[in-house]
C-alpha cells in the first residue's frame, strides 16, 4: 500500500480521496501518523523468523 500524507487537518476532498483510491493509495493526515506512531509504541515487538524481532504494523 502507499500512503499519501496530506497537509489537511480534517480530511481530504470527495476529488481527492477518490484519485488517490484509483492509484491505490491511502491519504493520511499529521493526526493520523501521530495516532498511528501512539499505538505502535505500546505494542510489544513480535518475533520473526530466527527469533530475530520484528515490528511491522499495518497503516490502518
Amino acid at each position: 500500500m502507499r500512503a499519501v500524507i496530506t497537509g489537511a487537518s480534517r480530511g481530504i476532498g470527495r476529488a481527492t480521496a477518490q484519485r488517490l483510491a484509483a492509484d491505490g493509495a491511502e491519504a493520511l493526515t499529521l493526526c493520523d501518523i501521530a495516532h498511528l506512531d501512539e499505538q505502535e509504541a505500546d505494542r510489544p515487538p513480535s518475533s520473526g523468523p530466527d527469533g530475530m524481532l520484528v515490528q511491522s504494523w499495518p497503516l490502518r
